[in-house]
């Protein structure tokens, strides 16, 4: 899903029915800001790029596993 080279800084997810994310997310190697608060549905994180700085998970109640950096 998320190709290799993409040039994403920030990912804002709030407020959506996700119940996870690929595990392509991981590619996102200029990803520094992950926007998922009240994402209520949302279970599990794959492993997350080592350029984030900002994960906000605020009020996501069934999250239950967050892998390791990618």
């Amino acid at each position: 899903m998320f190709a290799s080279g993409c040039s994403v800084r920030t990912l804002n997810l709030r407020h959506t029915n996700i119940r996870g994310l690929p595990s392509s997310l991981s590619n996102l190697a200029q990803l520094e800001k992950l926007h998922l608060k009240c994402c209520k549905n949302l279970q599990s994180l794959p492993p997350l790029p080592s350029s984030l700085h900002v994960l906000d998970a605020r009020y996501c109640n069934n999250l239950g596993t967050i892998s390791d950096v990618a």
